[in-house]
């Protein structure tokens, strides 16, 4: 007898009466699951007892099919994700020429107490909406008055450009004396900084 109707469980699918002919190849059978999941024949497994059938024969499994006997498929008829077109490159695999060409900002040298307004300087830069604004941003007259609010946003401006241009570390010193000439009119004060 080369004709048995089974029962086919899959996940918790069950197919009952299935029919499976062993005179035909395994793949017509994995055909005929197909129509029934949707799991494509080259991502099925089909076991019985244990044992896989194969794609080109039956093999050891056909002496366990019988009437009623149960066959576990698994794959899934979901669609694979497709392989990416580009290999994926991690920062850890390339050379370091290679990772300081990467678009990493540039960090702000602490100049003794100023690594609150340096954080804020780079969170300030990584909104896209404002570092867009401060660098279209053209500056008025007053500009060019010390201590003024053009200065201010002039100053961030060209902190923000040192910035996108340099891979070294940069010092706020520049926005930092507008800054102060801003806010701290009366108070004077001295900053020394060592360069070596």
């Amino acid at each position: 007898m080369s004709l048995f109707k089974v029962k086919v469980k899959w996940g918790k699918e069950r197919y009952d009466d299935v029919e499976l002919n062993t005179e035909e190849a395994p793949e017509v059978f994995k055909m005929q699951l197909f129509s029934l999941t949707g799991v494509p024949p080259d991502r099925q497994k089909v076991m019985i007892s244990g044992a896989m059938i194969s794609d080109a024969e039956w093999g050891k499994s056909q002496a366990k099919i019988k009437n009623g006997c149960t066959l576990l498929l698994m794959g899934s008829a979901d669609r694979l994700p497709e392989k990416p077109t580009e290999r994926i490159r991690f920062v850890e695999d390339m050379t370091e020429s290679e990772a300081a060409a990467l678009l990493y900002p540039c960090g702000l040298i602490n100049l003794g107490n100023t690594c609150y307004m340096n954080a804020t300087i780079q969170c300030l830069r990584a909104i896209p909406e404002l570092k867009e604004a401060v660098q279209s941003y053209q500056p008025d007259a007053s500009a060019g008055i010390p201590g003024s609010s053009s200065s201010i946003v002039a100053g961030l401006q060209r902190l923000i450009s040192d910035m996108d241009m340099n891979k070294a570390d940069l010092t706020v010193l520049y926005f930092l004396k507008v800054y102060l000439l801003h806010y701290c009119t009366t108070v004077t004060m001295v900053i020394v900084v060592d360069f070596t």
